[in-house]
């Protein structure tokens, strides 16, 4: 769904279970899978992982099925790219020596067990449209797409896109992980049990109250609209944030707290509101709209920008960027954008 709208509060919680009922149908064979293509597109797979894949294939029919799925889905993108490279002579060469530092050779699976994979660049750009980490989530979003739920306590949820979270409601406390990207949260009341919102980084607690967290790699950020919420880290640090606040913590530091957190939370309206922000950060909001790969230097990257933007249209704000800052912006084909410094 895309921008901001009601949360549906009837048949919220027949929602909820039927994702999480989905989620619980999916067969351990489909998870290993999973692992098994993860495992051979990190660029570090050896013989000895193949051969093992194939002695999993061989155990199962089952494990062959599961396998079979995952290829579908992972292959679909190097198809795409195959045709326009028909189009466009030269694109696929080009992309792939930009996805590839250094160049990893293709790799052929004995036994017939996938055919030809396409090296790393092939995964890349399938985890570009939905990220593969999160594909067994209960509640997910996809590249360029924001969602809206209410969860089993009443609880309004709105995801930004490429986000994911898990959700146990049924307990002496409400719970809510965060396994990456950005929410929005209006927390119920309820008094008798808490609202715990877990991170790689700690957690956040509120009784109720409207506020955002994201998860990055190096850090979560909260900003509280409403109400009050405490930020616990990983290593026992604590903070309480009010309203308007907002704050970055990592698993041993807590950063200053901040009064943005009307811009920290535009994105619900489909806004990407920056001050004085590296480009960095600016483009990896982006990216979560970009079905494409975007790529950085590090020199880009630290430029620090100022301005407003508008998420569900990435390509224009590229534009704007180019525009009114120092940078080159190259396409390559449709599925590659390298930015460097001028």
């Amino acid at each position: 769904m895309h921008g901001r709208g009601p949360v549906p509060r009837s048949g919220g919680q027949g929602l909820v279970s039927a994702v999480a009922s989905r989620a619980a149908l999916i067969q351990a064979e489909l998870r290993q899978a999973i692992d098994w293509r993860i495992r051979l597109d990190s660029g570090n797979a050896t013989p000895d992982d193949l051969a093992a894949l194939e002695r999993w294939l061989a155990a199962d029919p089952k494990h062959r099925a599961a396998w079979e799925r995952i290829e579908a889905t992972f292959m679909r993108p190097a198809r795409d790219i195959l045709d326009a490279e028909r189009q466009h002579a030269g694109m696929l060469a080009a992309s792939r020596h930009a996805l590839t530092r250094p160049p990893v050779s293709r790799r052929k699976l004995v036994g017939g067990a996938a055919g030809l994979v396409l090296g790393v660049g092939a995964t890349a750009l399938v985890n570009r449209l939905t990220p593969v980490s999160t594909l067994l989530a209960e509640l997910r979003t996809g590249t360029h797409e924001r969602r809206a739920v209410a969860l089993a306590d009443g609880t309004e949820l709105m995801l930004d896109a490429r986000s994911a979270v898990d959700s146990d409601m049924a307990g002496d406390e409400r719970r809510l992980r965060l396994l990456g990207g950005q929410v929005a949260l209006r927390i119920a009341p309820d008094r008798q049990r808490p609202f715990v919102i877990r991170t790689s980084h700690g957690a956040i607690e509120a009784t109720h109250g409207h506020l955002t967290v994201q998860q990055s790699e190096r850090f979560t950020r909260v900003a509280v609209l409403e109400r009050q919420a405490a930020v616990l880290t990983g290593e026992g640090l604590r903070r309480t944030l009010g309203p308007g606040e907002s704050v970055k913590f990592e698993r041993n530091l807590v950063g200053t707290q901040v009064s943005d957190a009307a811009a920290r939370s535009a994105w619900t309206d489909g806004v990407l509101d920056v001050s004085d922000e590296p480009l960095g950060e600016v483009i990896e909001a982006l990216r979560s709209y970009t079905a494409g790969l975007i790529r950085i230097s590090p020199e880009a990257g630290t430029l620090r920008v100022f301005g407003v933007f508008m998420l569900d249209d990435p390509l224009r704000a590229l534009r704007s960027l180019g525009d009114t800052l120092p940078i080159a912006i190259r396409r390559v084909g449709p599925w590659l954008t390298l930015i460097d410094k001028r």
